[in-house]
């Protein structure tokens, strides 16, 4: 099971994990890319919460704590923060370029505008994380 930024939206992980390990074979992988909870970042994810309906937070560690409850074995995880936030600031300053442009026009900021540049602060800050989590049904 490969699951791509879409933990993070998840209302109901540990069921969510309960079902995966019924899906996968034995020895079957489970891998995850996301945005995890940082230093400090439970107020940073409640704010993307509001805006583009993130889930309950959750750090690297707390998933693979999790993982381990649900059976999974040989759980690895790579904090992939560093190599992201380039990305994230290119993402943040679109998203204040799209900001400026709409304050010129009728529309207001969405969501999305918002979200980015939240995004892209909790990276910088360390408030979020952005990794990957691998672990094999035991």
């Amino acid at each position: 099971i490969w699951q791509i930024e879409s933990l993070c939206h998840c209302t109901e992980l540990d069921a969510y994990l309960q079902h995966a390990h019924t899906l996968l074979a034995p020895d079957g992988r489970f891998a995850a890319i996301d945005v995890f909870v940082g230093d400090g970042g439970a107020e940073v994810w409640e704010g993307l919460r509001r805006t583009v309906a993130f889930g309950e937070p959750c750090t690297m560690d707390g998933l693979a704590d999790r993982l381990t409850r649900h059976g999974f074995v040989a759980i690895e995880l790579e904090d992939l923060t560093p190599r992201v936030v380039a990305c994230a600031r290119l993402w943040r300053n679109l998203a204040l370029l799209d900001e400026t442009l709409r304050r010129i026009g009728p529309e207001s900021r969405s969501a999305l505008t918002r979200a980015s540049i939240d995004f892209a602060a909790g990276l910088e800050s360390g408030a979020l994380r952005y990794g990957l989590v691998v672990a094999q049904r035991g």
